[in-house]
């Protein structure tokens, strides 16, 4: 199991949505510093591999 900054259950609605989106397209993701985009990038990456078996 991967270890991230934040637990995956601390991220908002908002940022769990992000995360979750679809494989089909890339995302732009903006946000003023503090806001969690690193989390996000984090936490979608591992999304992305353990639901679409993205490759690393």
């Amino acid at each position: 199991m991967a270890t991230y900054l934040l637990h995956d259950s601390e991220l908002t609605p908002e940022q769990r949505r992000v995360v979750e989106l679809g494989n089909d397209r890339h995302r732009l993701i903006i946000g003023p510093p503090g806001s969690g985009k690193t989390q996000v990038l984090a936490h979608r990456a591992a999304y992305l591999r353990e639901k679409w078996q993205t490759a690393p």
